[in-house]
């Protein structure tokens, strides 16, 4: 037998006698479990959540959230000047106190007070505090016909000027904005304001106005002759760029 020709076939099945046999059917039991993808990190600014996080308490509420049970503003019983009501008020007789009112009998105070212009028209709003309820606060909105400044003291006879009286209904609950005949005295002691910023757009306080008024109104048979007197200071606030009202169509 010619040996150096089984050599190279006795080498070739060395080699594959040793290799590994096939893998069993089935998944293996000692095969290492695949790695678990870490947790996700927190948000950046965020703090990652705990399972142990304790609820906050009331203490940790925010400042300006009111508790449930606070209690509820209240009108604030004034002490009235000796004023009668008249259609010709001089501002010679509003009080040099916080504007107080006499409303159909009921006497309060209105000591705020904030200056509007909108669409080009301007207005003054007195009244109580902004802390009561919607349907139970009490004011008066005056229409000017010109541009405050300081020292003007722009009146209006006894007619149906332009604003209404919001007052409490003489009969039910809640209050009604009142339009009726009314005259009035006004004087701006101090106006301070900027100009309307036209790059920044949307509304904007530009400043300040003190001064005094007087407003007597005649309501209708269910109410008594009511009126607001004495001085206010007021934010100007300006809800757009137009600086006078647009013509009238005729």
């Amino acid at each position: 037998m010619n040996l150096r020709h089984l050599t190279p076939a006795l080498v070739i099945l060395a080699a594959c006698s040793s290799a590994p046999p096939p893998p069993a059917d089935g998944p293996s039991s000692s095969a290492a479990p695949a790695a678990s993808a870490p947790p996700a990190a927190a948000p950046e600014g965020s703090a990652a959540p705990t399972a142990d996080a304790p609820e906050p308490s009331d203490a940790d509420k925010p400042a300006d959230e009111p508790a449930a049970d606070a209690p509820k503003a209240k009108h604030v019983t004034a002490k009235l000047p000796a004023l009668t009501w008249t259609k010709t008020p001089k501002l010679a007789d509003a009080p040099k106190t916080i504007a107080v009112a006499d409303a159909n009998g009921m006497a309060v105070e209105m000591g705020t007070a904030e200056i509007n212009r909108v669409n080009g028209e301007w207005k003054i709003e007195v009244g109580e505090s902004p802390d009561l309820p919607f349907e139970e606060r009490q004011s008066v909105t005056i229409y000017l016909k010109d541009a405050p400044t300081k020292g003007a003291k722009p009146t209006a006879a006894f007619d149906s000027n332009r604003g209404f009286f919001q007052i409490k209904q003489a009969k039910g609950k809640g209050t009604t904005s009142y339009n009726a005949t009314n005259a009035w005295a006004i004087e701006f002691t101090s106006w301070d304001a900027k100009p309307y910023d036209k790059a920044k757009k949307g509304i904007q306080d530009v400043g300040k106005a003190k001064g005094r008024l007087i407003v007597m109104y005649e309501l209708g048979s269910d109410y008594k002759p009511s009126w607001v007197a004495g001085s206010f200071e007021a934010p100007i606030r300006l809800w757009d760029e137009k600086d006078k009202p647009a013509p009238e169509k005729k």
